[in-house]
């Protein structure tokens, strides 16, 4: 569970709550997750449901450093890159 903002792109968003199913597998520093769920909020008065499904390649060791992210979903594709304690 989390919370954020959604929405989409040139049409707008707002803040909600995930609810969401992770599936994380993998060894040594590659691993593969599968996120599936949904995101609910408010866009200006309306309600907004946005399903959630993406899979995701994620490279971190784990003892912590370095994170890259790729994904690909129903809404869209995406990467991220940090450092993990």
């Amino acid at each position: 569970m989390g919370l954020g903002y959604g929405g989409f792109i040139f049409v707008g968003g707002g803040f909600g709550a995930l609810r969401a199913v992770t599936l994380f597998t993998g060894n040594k520093n590659s691993h593969f997750e599968l996120n599936t769920g949904l995101f609910s909020g408010k866009e200006d008065a309306d309600a907004i449901t946005l399903p959630l499904i993406d899979a995701e390649y994620r490279y971190q060791k784990s003892d912590g450093g370095f994170v890259f992210k790729a994904k690909i979903g129903i809404l869209g594709v995406g990467f991220g890159v940090g450092y993990a304690f």
